[in-house]
C-alpha cells in the first residue's frame, strides 16, 4: 500500500516537471522569433542631386602687398638732426619726415643769392652802356643780352643758386605719397645708411595679392575674375579681382597671378599671408554635397536612397568648392543622395531618413 502511494507521487512530480519544461521552451522560441523579425535601420540624411550652374571656388594662399610703397633715402651723408615720425604713423603727401644738419647748405644758398644779386647789378651796368635795362629784356637784342650775362657771370650765379637750393632741399626728407611709416630704424644724431632706405611709406588704400595655382586650374582663370580674400585667423571676406596672370608654368608646376583688393581694413597690411578663393561659374553641372562621397577600396562611392535602402554607386568626380563636388559619372539628375550617416553603410543597407 505504501509502495503504491510512493509510485503515484513520483509520477505526479514528473508530470509537473515536464509541463514546466514545455512552458520554458515556448518562451525561448518566441524570443528567437522576435530577434529574427527585429531589423536594424541606419539613420541618414539625404539631399536631391543638384543640376545647375556650379559656383567653382578654387582655394589657394597668397601674400598681400601694397600697390604703392616708397623707400625714402637721404642723398647727403650728414648727421640727422630731427625725426618727426615713428613706425605706424600716418603721413600725408609732402609731409616732412626728418631733417639733416643743414647749416652749411643754408649758408651756400645765402651766398649764391648774394652772388646772383651782384651779377644782376653788373648786367645792368653793361646794358646801360647800350641804352637798355634788364627789366626790358624782351626788347634787348639777344646777342647784347647774352654778352652782358656772360661778362657779369650772371648765368653762373643762377646755376650756383639752383645747385645750392637742391643741396639744401636734400637735407629735408619728405613723403611723396599718403601712407603709413614702416621700417624706421635710424635714430636722431646718427648718420644715415644710404645703402638702405631711411624708412618706407606704405599706402594701404589699394592692396595687391600675389598667389599661385596648379597648372590644371589655368583654364579657369581670367583677368577681371572675382576673388575672395580672408586672413588666416579671421573669416571676414574681402572682395577683389584678378588683374594679372603670368602665362608660364614654373619648375614646381605652378602659375603665378595677381589681384587687387580695395576698401580693406587697417589690420590687413603689407606682407600678410591670406586665404584666397577664386570664383567662377561653370554652367550645367551635376553636383552633390562633398560629405556624400566616401571611399570603398580606394574608389569613390555615393549612396543613394531608394525605398528605405542605401544603394551603392561608383562615381567619378571633378570640380569642387567648399561645399559641393561635381559628379561626372555614376549618378542621375533625379537621384537622392545620402550625405550624413553614410560612413558605415553597405550596399542595400536598411536606412531611415531623418532630414530636418
Amino acid at each position: 500500500m505504501i509502495k503504491s502511494k510512493c509510485i503515484v507521487l513520483l509520477i505526479f512530480l514528473l508530470s509537473i516537471s515536464c509541463k514546466r519544461n514545455k512552458g520554458s521552451g515556448g518562451t525561448d522560441n518566441l524570443e528567437a522569433k522576435e530577434e529574427i523579425l527585429k531589423v536594424e535601420y541606419n539613420k541618414v540624411k539625404t539631399k536631391k542631386v543638384l543640376y545647375k550652374d556650379f559656383n567653382l571656388g578654387l582655394k589657394t594662399r597668397g601674400k598681400v602687398f601694397a600697390q604703392k610703397k616708397v623707400g625714402l633715402k637721404f642723398k647727403l651723408d650728414e648727421k640727422i638732426s630731427k625725426i618727426y615720425v615713428s613706425n605706424g604713423k600716418k603721413v600725408s603727401n609732402s609731409q616732412i619726415i626728418a631733417l639733416q644738419e643743414n647749416t652749411t647748405y643754408k649758408n651756400k644758398v645765402i651766398k649764391a643769392k648774394e652772388q646772383l644779386e651782384r651779377a644782376k647789378i653788373d648786367v645792368e651796368d653793361i646794358l646801360i652802356g647800350f641804352n637798355y635795362a634788364l627789366r626790358d629784356s624782351s626788347n634787348i637784342p639777344k646777342p647784347i643780352l647774352e654778352m652782358a650775362k656772360n661778362r657779369s657771370n650772371y648765368n653762373t650765379a643762377i646755376s650756383n643758386l639752383n645747385e645750392a637750393n637742391i643741396e639744401f632741399a636734400s637735407t629735408i626728407l619728405k613723403s611723396p605719397i599718403n601712407g603709413i611709416v614702416a621700417n624706421l630704424e635710424t635714430k636722431t644724431h646718427s648718420y644715415p645708411d644710404n645703402t638702405e632706405p631711411f624708412c618706407i611709406i606704405i599706402d594701404n588704400s589699394v592692396l595687391e595679392v600675389e598667389f599661385s595655382i596648379i597648372e590644371d586650374d589655368y583654364v579657369f582663370l581670367s583677368k577681371g575674375q572675382p576673388i575672395e580674400i580672408s586672413t588666416l585667423l579671421d573669416e571676414e571676406v574681402f572682395k577683389g579681382v584678378i588683374t594679372e596672370i603670368n602665362p608660364m608654368v614654373d619648375e614646381n608646376g605652378m602659375i603665378k597671378a595677381k589681384g587687387v583688393i580695395k576698401d580693406v581694413p587697417s589690420y590687413i597690411i603689407d606682407g600678410m599671408n591670406v586665404n584666397i578663393i577664386i570664383k567662377k561659374v561653370i554652367p550645367n553641372k551635376l553636383y552633390v554635397p562633398k560629405e556624400s562621397v566616401v571611399l570603398r577600396d580606394n574608389k569613390k562611392v555615393v549612396f543613394t536612397y531608394k525605398e528605405g535602402k542605401a544603394i551603392w554607386n561608383y562615381v567619378e568626380t571633378s570640380l569642387e568648392n567648399y561645399e559641393f563636388v561635381v559628379v561626372e559619372k555614376g549618378l542621375k539628375k533625379d537621384d537622392e543622395v545620402i550625405y550624413s550617416g553614410n560612413v558605415n553603410l553597405a550596399h542595400y543597407s536598411n536606412v531611415v531618413k531623418q532630414n530636418e
